[in-house]
């Protein structure tokens, strides 16, 4: 783009050609600015996972509700709720009275402060002091309940 074309154009175009937005508040919240496309802003809905009708219904998953937090080394966060989803465990976004394990990934500290713990594993931990059954384990424990070892 030659610059006498960009002294005409508007802040508006500027950034739509070069594919930045700037922060938009919603209804529910605030999205700050992002170098991101349009679509990244959209709400996802919500997966559905379907088991694989050929898992065992005696695995140490089957049942069990799962939450995921952090960033896992070894897939991705949708790759781990359909893993979870064909032992015929329960993927969920959150942390409940009702999760019966929490799996931990990597964090980074500069977003989760100081104690290096998210928001999820936080109230796993307040829920465990509490007296609910909540497992709190690592990327290696899942793969180890996945091949149905002991933790």
């Amino acid at each position: 783009m030659v610059l006498s074309q960009v002294a005409r154009m508007r802040h508006s175009d500027l950034l739509d050609h070069h594919g930045y937005r700037l922060g938009y508040f919603h209804t529910q919240d605030y999205l700050p600015f992002s170098n991101a496309s349009q679509t990244t802003f959209r709400r996802q809905e919500k997966r559905q996972y379907i088991a694989d009708p050929a898992a065992a219904a005696d695995g140490r998953l089957f049942g069990k509700r799962v939450a995921l937090t952090g960033t896992l080394a070894c897939m991705t966060r949708h790759e781990a709720f359909q893993v979870v989803a064909d032992a015929r465990g329960s993927p969920s976004e959150h942390v409940t009275r009702k999760t019966e394990f929490l799996v931990v990934g990597s964090t980074n500290v500069a977003v989760v402060g100081p104690s290096g713990m998210s928001r999820k594993h936080r109230q796993a931990h307040d829920l465990q002091q509490k007296g609910y059954p909540i497992r709190i384990v690592d990327e290696d424990d899942l793969l180890c309940l996945l091949a149905n070892e002991a933790v």
